[in-house]
């Protein structure tokens, strides 16, 4: 099947169903239309008159010039590309459609770090990375048979990613380091770090808490999260900045700390746990400043009620669920996405953020 040639386009993309949509008048002027998830990429031809969608049932597009050295790429027979009318069709001899399995364009070319990867909003998120073309993946947890089903579950949706587990309590600076080191060792880099790590401590007044549990889920919540920031800014402020797809300013790294809504608005026998998520808040806002000359984004995301471990005791019909503006629970998926966002070169102009994904708790 001879290739369809269209006007200079020159990008990837990785949609199952990329729908492109051409328009022509005679051989000297032609445009493309190409819809794309929720993106609209287009060059325009002011003569042009629109004709019918043809679909492209595989993943990636790519439209390149027929010269480029670097692409000796045609459409074949099992692209099952289709036009409606060929007739009207004429084809300029410069530029080719082809099809590219082995580059896909993705929001998240680098490399991600999530803590607290072992189950609910860290599992979540790793896996998310992954569904969304991250294929270069580290997890941490205390908890190494849960990280294994994370695990799987990337395999799962990205049969070529590259995931690496390791047993991390952030509590340990060493165990830390060592993640943080073996994962550059690997990797060479670290571009997206989400600090999700962290445990709800007892529910009691200050009044009824021996001094080990404040310092428990400080040093957990608050301080772990530190000592992850400290190494993962300190190994983004030495690599080069990751350029971004659609030619926004690159970066050489984003966190995104994993806070609560109870660090903005706390609920009664929640103190240790609401201050250190507070305080995880401040660490983002002030490092943000700090490492802002670097390139290097810093925003944290306040989850309300989601549907982990964590909220197994808060019943869904309860007052504390259905007093909310959006009365639910949050899934992790939801709040797993806003992560990505905040992580995302979309995000590129977000700096020292709280962003509260809490049903509108904290309104």
């Amino acid at each position: 099947m001879r290739p369809f040639l269209v006007h200079a386009v020159d990008s990837q993309f990785s949609s199952d169903d990329a729908f492109l949509f051409f328009s022509y008048t005679c051989s000297r002027s032609q445009s493309i239309h190409l819809v794309l998830l929720r993106q609209l990429y287009y060059t325009r031809r002011p003569s042009s008159i629109f004709l019918s969608p043809c679909q492209f049932r595989f993943s990636p597009v790519a439209i390149v010039p027929r010269c480029d050295p670097h692409h000796g790429f045609h459409c074949d027979g099992e692209s099952r590309f289709r036009l409606a009318d060929t007739r009207t069709i004429r084809h300029p001899s410069d530029l080719r459609i082809i099809t590219q399995p082995h580059k896909i364009m993705t929001l998240y070319p680098g490399v991600a770090f999530v803590t607290g990867a072992g189950s609910g909003i860290g599992q979540q998120t790793a896996v998310s990375f992954a569904a969304e073309g991250c294929t270069r993946i580290s997890i941490a947890d205390t908890d190494v048979a849960r990280l294994q089903d994370t695990k799987a579950a990337i395999l799962a949706v990205a049969p070529d990613a590259h995931a690496l587990v390791f047993a991390v309590d952030v509590r340990v600076e060493s165990d830390v380091k060592k993640a943080i080191e073996a994962t550059v060792e690997t990797f060479k880099r670290i571009d997206y770090a989400v600090n999700c790590a962290g445990i709800y401590g007892p529910e009691a007044a200050s009044t009824d808490l021996e001094t080990s549990d404040f310092d428990n889920v400080f040093s957990v919540n608050a301080r772990g999260v530190w000592l992850c920031m400290r190494e993962q800014t300190r190994q983004m402020k030495t690599q080069e900045p990751l350029p971004s797809h659609d030619g926004r300013p690159g970066s050489r790294g984003a966190i995104v700390n994993v806070a609560s809504s109870l660090g903005i608005s706390p609920i009664p026998g929640k103190t240790p746990y609401a201050a250190s998520k507070a305080a995880v808040i401040q660490m983002t806002k002030s490092d943000a400043l700090d490492c802002s000359p670097y390139d290097i984004r810093i925003n944290a995301v306040c989850p309300g009620i989601t549907d982990t471990s964590f909220t197994v005791d808060i019943p869904e019909d309860g007052a504390a669920v259905r007093g909310m503006p959006v009365p639910r629970k949050a899934t992790p998926q939801e709040i797993a996405d806003v992560i990505l966002f905040a992580a995302s070169s979309k995000a590129s102009f977000l700096q020292g953020a709280i962003i509260s994904a809490d049903g509108g708790h904290t309104i």
